[in-house]
């Protein structure tokens, strides 16, 4: 597929959730290569960003004390 006829303005959203964490080293390199993963399994470039979430389980939080 050629990325020219990929349809513009999708955009998916997953969670790499970090629950085996402790068995990787490095959460960002495993992220980068989930990613270029992706995009060879696509055969296209993605466009992509990632956020690393801190302190999880404060109060009304989705998976927190009060949730």
């Amino acid at each position: 597929m050629n990325s020219s006829h990929v349809r513009k303005g999708h955009q998916f959203r997953f969670i790499v959730a970090p629950e085996d964490g402790a068995q990787y080293d490095d959460l960002k390199d495993m992220t980068r290569r989930l990613m270029n993963k992706m995009e060879q399994d696509l055969n296209t470039k993605l466009d992509w960003v990632a956020v690393d979430h801190h302190n999880m389980n404060r109060p009304g939080f989705a998976g927190g004390p009060n949730s």
